[in-house]
């Protein structure tokens, strides 16, 4: 090992690397050819994760279904604060989020692009085997987690609810017998201060809790010379989980959680003037051009105030994505719960399992998406929601046969608003803010469902497994809309079931899944599979609510567009294998995609708007973990789409072709990690980093929408205690100071651009104690 003597000579078994030991380069040198002798034998990477992908525990490399694990040594090495960070060492998978009051998951080009809080996302988030209905929970903070798992392709029998394009599932921690827990502590740049911790163990015989909180503080990164900066964050959680041995056999778990946001302000957003082009999407406006905009109050055009200006008369005085004049914002979230399960084992192997589960989530989020600080456009959403769900599974096994079959149920019960402060004062010649228009809309949205669904695997021969799935799912939703454009001409309009039968829909549908696993060796599994999923259809509630285009106006008044359900037929082919006597594993993975009124939404004359097209998706995936010797680490992982094409998308100039949103040719993600013995414990130095070519945020493929390729790197360093208690780590999150957005919506119509910069280069350090 190393040793440094009286004289301050740095050696090791006999090599002398003091001569170079006060340069960093050498004395790092001198650590990595010493420590290759002395490296951890361990590695965290090609562990037996255990996944619960099928509903029940299996090794991942048995489960012939697309899926990414991050284990709870892996989440917290990489330093994951939320479930969107998983996507960076996800290939396939992509984000867009509008704050933390909304994330929207795309995986293989599926996603929920609407950005409203009612509507439910292709990409199902669950926790702790219960379903997440809104997308405002998914940037919910995350803690004492012991595993995500991202499951890729449709999963429409077992899991069922609207997981037409995968799911994302995120398992806590359980209590256990022993007596267990940590407590880390992180600061870094933006004044960050992060506390988390958990605590648990038996209370009496056959009882056991564990306790988890965090609190993560920091001041915004986006400095505002307007207001208060920009991105700053407030949020605390905790959570109690209780299980207890009723008897022998049968086991019940209770769990409460819940969490609060309280930020001082809201989105950054760049000032980005927008502009109308010959083919009504929108594109960036020249400094030294004058905009020409749709004159949305008396008809005919309206021409901006001065060059590279948008309508209110504001120009960007820089570039600089980290820098906004922005007037207001705030946001503000509740979430708590409950959950209750019940496991009992029976004769031969029989299983029955109960999860009721109940989820409450208020928020309110205020912000300035014009980026300016005129009161061009102000924007205002809240939502109160009550959800409660309850699945009864039965399952069983014999020596050549294992069968799952259930019931399911979900109630949703919610309200939601929408307002608009939209300064018209341009569009009639009045000063800048002397006139501001008020359009608010609020709606309730009550949904019920029920479901029936089983899945049996058959080996056929011992090498040879069939799989078959279904699951017959009835979806009931009814909606009652109010509009009040009080600050635009007084009109209120009401809309339910009494004006339109429109405001209440039923569907009824069957998931399939049929699969043969084919398994030649203990180290090859290969699997051919089809799935058909669904996702229910719903309403678009439009920002202004009443429709100024009559073309996209199905009655007159009618404040929301009821849209169909989607229905996604998959084809699947994958491999999944050891290599190299464990040293390796590869996993990768062929699909196509055949989509059937997909829903493609559209922002046109700033209304919100689903349609229904078709819809052809096809790529791969491919994934390689490596531990070529003791201490090194190594993944990698890459997708591609060779095709992705909506048809006959409903855009200004006529119907044509487009790419699916959020979806790029090609994404790449890397990490490398290396640990050695030193200082009687161990150090480790880790790269991780991703690159994902250019895509649209949209399936209109605005110019505005535009993202071009980039590349993002984080970096940390750690070092651990020889009995692994204590850990001190220093870490950088864009390393490169990389720029890009992760928010592009096309407001044109009224000259802005709802343009959302990611997060410049963030330096800290966490030091953590686990008992």
């Amino acid at each position: 090992m190393f040793i440094f003597d009286n004289q301050t000579r740095l050696t090791c078994v006999g090599i002398d690397f003091s001569p170079v030991a006060k340069f960093g380069v050498g004395l790092l040198m001198g650590l990595i050819a010493c420590s290759s002798l002395y490296a951890e034998s361990r590695s965290i990477l090609l562990e037996e994760v255990i996944v619960t992908a099928q509903k029940r525990e299996q090794n991942l490399q048995d489960v012939g279904i697309s899926v990414t694990a991050f284990g709870s040594e892996q989440i917290r090495e990489l330093g994951y604060d939320e479930p969107v960070d998983v996507t960076l060492q996800t290939p396939g998978v992509t984000y867009m989020t509008i704050h933390q009051s909304i994330a929207t998951l795309n995986v293989r080009g599926i996603s929920q692009n609407d950005f409203a809080d009612h509507l439910e996302p292709p990409v199902a988030l669950y926790v702790d085997e219960a379903y997440v209905p809104h997308q405002g929970a998914a940037r919910a903070q995350m803690f004492d987690v012991e595993r995500v798992e991202i499951l890729r392709g449709p999963q429409g029998t077992l899991f069922g609810r609207n997981a037409t394009g995968g799911l994302m599932h995120i398992l806590s921690h359980r209590p256990t017998d022993e007596f267990s827990g940590f407590f880390e502590t992180t600061i870094g740049e933006y004044a960050l201060r992060k506390f988390e911790g958990a605590i648990g163990g038996a209370l009496a015989e056959g009882f056991r809790g564990r306790l988890a909180f965090v609190r993560n503080i920091s001041d915004g990164w986006s400095e505002n010379r307007v207001e208060k900066d920009q991105m700053d964050q407030d949020n605390h959680a905790g959570r109690l989980y209780l299980e207890y041995d009723a008897t022998d056999l049968t086991e019940l778990s209770f769990k409460l959680h819940g969490s609060r946001n309280d930020h001082e302000s809201g989105q950054a957003f760049n000032h980005t003037p927008t502009v109308p082009g010959p083919d009504g999407l929108g594109r960036a406006l020249g400094r030294n051009e004058t905009g020409v905009w749709p004159n949305l109050a008396l008809g005919g055009t309206v021409e901006g105030p001065c060059p590279g200006c948008d309508l209110d008369g504001y120009r960007e005085p820089d570039n600089n994505p980290h820098t906004v004049s922005m007037s207001h914002g705030d946001f503000t979230r509740d979430i708590w719960g409950a959950n209750f399960k019940i496991t009992s084992s029976f004769f031969d192997g029989f299983n029955i399992t109960s999860i009721t589960d109940y989820l409450s989530l208020s928020k309110t989020l205020i912000t300035d998406p014009d980026g300016s600080p005129n009161p061009l456009f102000a924007w205002r959403t809240e939502q109160d929601s009550d959800d409660i769900s309850q699945e009864l599974r039965f399952s069983g096994d014999t020596d050549t046969m294992r069968w799952q079959a259930g019931v399911y149920y979900l109630q949703m019960d919610s309200t939601y608003a929408s307002q608009v402060d939209l300064d018209i004062s341009t569009y009639i010649g009045a000063p800048p803010g002397f006139v501001i228009g008020l359009t608010r809309t609020e709606w309730d949205l009550d949904v019920k469902t029920w479901a029936v669904f089983g899945q049996v695997e058959v080996d056929i021969v011992p090498e040879l497994t069939a799989i078959l799935g279904l699951r017959y799912t009835e979806d009931d939703k009814k909606i009652e809309a109010v509009f009040d454009d009080s600050g635009l001409g007084g009109a209120r309009t009401l809309y339910n079931t009494d004006i339109d039968p429109k405001a209440q829909q039923d569907f009824k549908n069957l998931s399939v899944r049929a699969q043969l696993d084919w398994r030649p060796s203990d180290d090859w599994l290969f699997y051919a599979s089809y799935n058909r999923s669904h996702k229910g259809g719903n309403w678009a509630m439009p920002v202004f609510g009443m429709n100024p285009d009559p073309d996209l106006r199905l009655l007159e008044n009618y404040p929301g567009l009821p849209h169909d359900e989607e229905i996604l037929n998959a084809y699947e082919v994958g491999a999944k294998g050891d290599l190299w006597n464990g040293k390796a594993r590869l996993n990768g993975s062929i699909y196509y995609y055949d989509y059937k009124d997909y829903q493609v939404f559209s922002l046109r004359n700033a209304v919100q708007t689903l349609s229904n097209r078709d819809a052809t998706v096809s790529g791969a995936e491919i994934e390689l973990t490596l531990n070529p010797f003791r201490g090194l680490d190594i993944i990698l992982g890459g997708s591609a789409m060779w095709e992705k094409t909506v048809e006959d998308v409903p855009l200004p100039a006529g119907p044509a072709n487009r790419n699916m949103p959020m979806s790029p040719d090609y994404t790449i993600n890397a990490l490398v990690r290396y640990t050695w013995n030193a200082f009687s414990g161990s150090l480790a130095v880790q790269a991780d980093a991703m690159r994902t070519d250019s895509f649209y945020f949209y399936a209109f493929n605005e110019p505005i929408t535009f993202q071009d390729s980039y590349s993002l790197a984080n970096a940390r360093v750690s070092y651990t205690s020889g009995n692994e208690d204590w850990q001190v780590a220093f870490w950088v999150k864009n390393l490169t100071d990389e720029e890009y957005d992760v928010f592009k919506l096309d407001v044109a119509v009224v000259s802005y651009c709802g343009c959302q910069p990611a997060p410049p280069r963030w330096m800290g350090g966490t030091v953590s104690y686990r008992w």
